[in-house]
């Protein structure tokens, strides 16, 4: 069963992701609070990044370099 991530209304907000996976120019992990993030930019695995969530979708919140 599938959960929905409220998207997060206002300005783009603050959040550190640790990162599991990177493709190229896109990547994906996990913020602080365990929500699902795609970077919209390659990271190394096993880093943290500080970002900015822009956005969400019903699997995961959306996020860009902060």
């Amino acid at each position: 069963m599938k959960m929905p991530v409220a998207a997060l209304p206002g300005p783009p907000t603050p959040a550190r992701v640790l990162v599991e996976k990177s493709e190229g120019n896109a990547a994906f992990g996990h913020s602080d609070h365990f929500a699902p993030v795609s970077l919209s930019f390659g990271a190394q695995p096993g880093s943290i990044i500080d970002t900015r969530i822009n956005g969400a979708t019903d699997e995961h919140l959306t996020a860009v370099a902060a």
